[in-house]
């Protein structure tokens, strides 16, 4: 299944649409940040091992590349991404920074960068 990650403005990640973000936001976002670009298929194709491809519908859903890798999708009021590394959680903070919003994983702790005194970033996960 997976675990997501939230950029939401609702303190529930599931409420993401009572403070949506805005496709007009996202596009803002996505064309200031040369990272960033817009994913043209309405499906993710992913390689298994035999070199045979899959596809997955993603319909109603905006996906974001990053890096040129659709890593983030926009729907319903919200950015999410799937089982993210710590690049990637660090940019969804960024981007939420942007966006003044936060991010919320799925069991609702909370996603900050914090630097340290050298200027090193560091994800803290506050729990609820």
């Amino acid at each position: 299944m997976g675990y997501l990650l939230h950029i939401v403005r609702t303190s529930d990640w599931q409420q993401a649409e009572e403070s949506p973000i805005t496709k007009e936001e996202v596009v803002q976002l996505v064309e200031a940040d040369s990272e960033l670009e817009w994913s043209a298929p309405d499906y993710v194709e992913i390689k298994v091992e035999s070199e045979k491809s899959i596809r997955y519908s993603v319909k109603g859903q905006v996906l974001i590349k990053w890096r040129g890798v659709p890593w983030f999708w926009w729907h319903q009021g919200e950015i999410s991404c799937k089982n993210p590394n710590e690049d990637q959680i660090a940019k969804l903070i960024r981007m939420a920074d942007i966006l003044k919003a936060h991010v919320i994983g799925d069991e609702d702790e909370r996603y900050t960068l914090r630097r340290s005194f050298w200027g090193r970033e560091k994800i803290e996960i506050r729990k609820p």
